[in-house]
Protein backbone atom coordinates (compact mmCIF):
# COMPACT_ATOMS: atom_id res chain seq x y z
CA UNK A 1 0.00 0.00 0.00
CA UNK A 2 1.38 3.37 -1.04
CA UNK A 3 1.13 6.09 1.59
CA UNK A 4 0.98 9.76 0.58
CA UNK A 5 1.76 12.50 3.10
CA UNK A 6 1.35 16.14 2.15
CA UNK A 7 3.44 18.82 3.82
CA UNK A 8 4.44 22.45 3.36
CA UNK A 9 7.76 24.23 3.64
CA UNK A 10 7.44 27.84 4.77
CA UNK A 11 9.44 30.45 2.88
CA UNK A 12 10.90 33.59 4.44
CA UNK A 13 8.45 35.82 2.55
CA UNK A 14 5.39 34.12 4.08
CA UNK A 15 4.61 31.86 1.11
CA UNK A 16 4.94 28.10 1.24
CA UNK A 17 5.97 25.25 -1.04
CA UNK A 18 3.45 22.38 -1.26
CA UNK A 19 4.95 18.88 -1.27
CA UNK A 20 3.78 15.26 -1.37
CA UNK A 21 5.83 12.38 0.02
CA UNK A 22 5.07 8.85 -1.24
CA UNK A 23 6.35 5.73 0.54
CA UNK A 24 5.57 2.10 1.28
CA UNK A 25 7.94 1.39 4.15
CA UNK A 26 9.69 4.22 5.90
CA UNK A 27 11.88 2.20 8.27
CA UNK A 28 14.21 0.89 5.53
CA UNK A 29 16.87 2.76 3.58
CA UNK A 30 15.73 3.43 0.03
CA UNK A 31 16.80 5.78 -2.74
CA UNK A 32 14.86 9.02 -3.09
CA UNK A 33 13.38 10.30 -6.37
CA UNK A 34 12.39 13.97 -6.59
CA UNK A 35 9.83 14.73 -9.31
CA UNK A 36 9.73 18.33 -10.47
CA UNK A 37 7.25 19.61 -13.04
CA UNK A 38 7.78 21.83 -16.05
CA UNK A 39 6.73 25.38 -16.84
CA UNK A 40 2.94 24.99 -17.14
CA UNK A 41 2.21 22.18 -14.69
CA UNK A 42 1.97 21.36 -11.00
CA UNK A 43 2.58 18.30 -8.82
CA UNK A 44 -1.05 17.16 -9.14
CA UNK A 45 -1.32 17.57 -12.92
CA UNK A 46 -1.29 14.90 -15.63
CA UNK A 47 1.00 11.93 -15.13
CA UNK A 48 2.88 13.24 -12.06
CA UNK A 49 0.74 11.54 -9.35
CA UNK A 50 0.61 8.30 -11.39
CA UNK A 51 4.37 8.38 -11.97
CA UNK A 52 5.06 9.03 -8.29
CA UNK A 53 2.99 6.01 -7.25
CA UNK A 54 4.57 3.72 -9.89
CA UNK A 55 8.09 4.76 -8.92
CA UNK A 56 7.20 4.18 -5.26
CA UNK A 57 5.86 0.70 -6.08
CA UNK A 58 9.25 -0.03 -7.66
CA UNK A 59 10.91 0.49 -4.26
CA UNK A 60 11.80 4.18 -4.13
CA UNK A 61 10.81 7.05 -1.86
CA UNK A 62 9.27 9.88 -3.90
CA UNK A 63 8.79 13.60 -3.29
CA UNK A 64 6.81 15.87 -5.62
CA UNK A 65 6.51 19.63 -5.15
CA UNK A 66 5.16 22.81 -6.71
CA UNK A 67 7.58 25.50 -7.83
CA UNK A 68 4.86 28.15 -7.89
CA UNK A 69 4.15 28.11 -4.16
Amino acid sequence: MIIKKSFKINAADGNHISNDFFYKEFNKKKPLVIISHGFKANKDWGFFPYSARKICEAGFLVITFNFSM
